[in-house]
């Protein structure tokens, strides 16, 4: 729907729809998100730069905030500030993976595996 209304150019409407979402939910993430990416979209880099740090109070990890944040300050040549911000994404809980499991007999193992070596089992890996 977003999309369909964006290539229509009834940014208008894309923007009501996430703002009833927010009535109801106002820490919906993907709400959030939506809008700042439409601000992003928009050339409206301050707005969108505080909608994405607003879907980061609400979802800390939420990857594609982070990205949005980067990729507006690595365009307005930020650079002290967008070197913060890649040394955060670095060191988010996100990058810190504990392993896979199997989702069979719940065996762990440090990289991905296309079969468990415990109980053979294959894709339980999730991979």
């Amino acid at each position: 729907l977003e999309r369909a209304y964006f290539e229509l150019g009834q940014y208008g409407e894309i923007n009501k729809l996430y703002e009833r979402i927010l009535e109801k939910d106002p820490n919906n993430a993907m709400a959030l998100l939506g809008l700042a990416n439409l601000a992003s979209k928009k050339g409206e880099h301050d707005r969108a730069l505080l909608q994405y740090r607003h879907v980061l109070e609400v979802d800390p990890d939420n990857l594609s905030a982070r990205a949005g944040i980067i990729r507006i300050l690595s365009q307005q040549n930020r650079w002290p500030q967008l070197s913060s911000e890649v040394d955060t994404l670095i060191n988010s809980a996100a990058f810190n993976h504990a392993g896979y499991a199997c989702a069979t007999c719940g065996h762990h193992e440090p990289e991905a595996a296309w079969y468990c070596p415990q109980c053979k089992a294959v894709g339980t890996f999730g991979v």
